[in-house]
């Protein structure tokens, strides 16, 4: 049996990292590399094992007993005052981890609902007017601080929700007020990202300390069908540390059974404290599986959207310098459309706009054909700063090759 799974909620062209998706998007699975098809993603027998400790259910949320996991990177510690702040970076952001002395909700979903409902929002992407694609979109995300000059907050949601160049992004909160926001990070490798709005004392959301644990009961707060905004699902914790292969990049990931549909992508998911535990961001779609979704976990988010709100970026990740507006569906040129390239420069050939992009091969290396944005992500994962690539290409006169380097990524 092979299951399939779909990450990605909102459609958009393919730039930069960015990639073209209809409200499903391309699919995502247990296997290794994605095979080099366009807009569709490798199948294998998987097999899920999935240990649940269900006990007796009480009040609306009911509370689910299960043994602790310990997980390799706990959060980092919080100061007295339960908050943790970056310091001396560009986007320095003040974010709320668990707070002993706080009070315990009651442990209904209606506790969890009233005190977190207002931290997450809607997110709802328009392509300009002379975009190539002229697909809207929309997802959630969790306001998650303020930064330190008091004048504006931010927005944990997830990169595929909001990637591409020519696409306002609009952020809409609990009260049905709307404000457009500005892409301070973005990270497709953890599928993380941050937003900006001007607006301040907003509901943030408090990041979970501890672990959670098999069979915990768990809210899920989103933008399902991205026209239900603080829409609210409830499930349990029914996998840790499921290692999921999103667009050819392997991912630890929380698996849940809470209902999750389009939309839903960058929402909240906390536990019966009203802490956050994880970032929805998948979910499968296959016609024989139900109750099958991901979160990436709070601890590794918070780390990864730390170094985002401070610094933009996220240390040791490297590019080609290739921005794309989408695939090409000529069967004797299948690949990537140019839109640009960061580092002509460097380079004798120029790489033109609208050449295509066909085949990328290491320098002792093997290889690989482009057809689809994975396949380009599959390549990135591998390489390090410094690294020689060939690119073969087909432009305007004919096929030809080019060597290229890989560099770090920096805002």
């Amino acid at each position: 049996m092979s299951e399939d799974f779909y990450n990605r909620d909102q459609g958009g062209s393919d730039e930069g990292n960015g990639s073209s998706s209809s409200d499903y998007g391309p699919k995502i699975n247990f296997d290794d590399p994605i095979p080099p098809k366009r807009n569709k993603g490798g199948k294998t027998a998987v097999i899920l094992v999935v240990a649940i400790l269900f006990s007796l259910l009480c009040g609306f949320g009911g509370m689910m007993i299960g043994r602790n996991l310990t997980k390799p990177d706990p959060l980092p510690p919080t100061t007295s005052s339960g908050n943790t702040e970056g310091g001396g970076a560009k986007n320095n952001v003040i974010m709320q981890t668990t707070d002993a002395s706080a009070a315990s909700l009651d442990g209904s979903v209606l506790s969890v609902v009233e005190k977190c409902a207002a931290s997450v929002v809607e997110i709802i992407t328009t392509p300009y007017s002379n975009a190539i694609s002229t697909v809207s979109g929309a997802g959630s995300g969790v306001i998650i601080g303020e930064d330190e000059s008091g004048t504006g907050s931010y927005i944990v949601t997830n990169n595929h929700v909001i990637e591409g160049n020519f696409t306002v992004i609009t952020v809409r909160t609990v009260d049905g007020k709307e404000y457009t926001a500005e892409v301070i990070g973005t990270d497709w490798q953890s599928d993380l990202a941050v937003l900006r709005i001007e607006k301040t004392g907003l509901t943030k959301a408090i990041w979970a300390e501890s672990d959670v644990a098999l069979g915990q009961s768990i809210v899920a707060i989103g933008n399902p069908l991205g026209s239900l905004g603080g829409s609210v699902s409830r499930g349990i914790i029914s996998g840790v540390e499921r290692t999921i292969t999103v667009e050819s990049v392997p991912m630890n990931l929380l698996q849940i059974d809470a209902a999750i549909n389009p939309g839903n992508s960058g929402g909240g998911l906390f536990d019966l404290n009203g802490n956050l535990v994880g970032i929805v961001n998948a979910k499968s779609v296959a016609t024989a599986v139900e109750g099958i979704g991901f979160a990436i976990p709070a601890d590794h988010a918070v780390k990864i959207v730390t170094e985002l709100c401070e610094k933009g970026y996220v240390s040791g990740r490297v590019d080609l310098g290739f921005r794309f507006t989408g695939s090409t569906a000529n069967p004797l040129y299948a690949g990537m459309i140019v839109m640009s390239y960061d580092y002509s420069d460097e380079i004798e050939n120029a790489i033109g706009a609208n050449d295509i992009l066909l085949t990328l091969q290491p320098v002792g290396g093997t290889q690989t054909r482009i057809t689809s944005l994975a396949d380009y992500r599959s390549l990135l994962v591998n390489l390090k700063d410094g690294d020689t690539v060939k690119a073969g290409l087909v432009g305007s006169n004919g096929y030809y090759e080019v060597v290229i380097k890989a560099h770090s990524v920096h805002k």
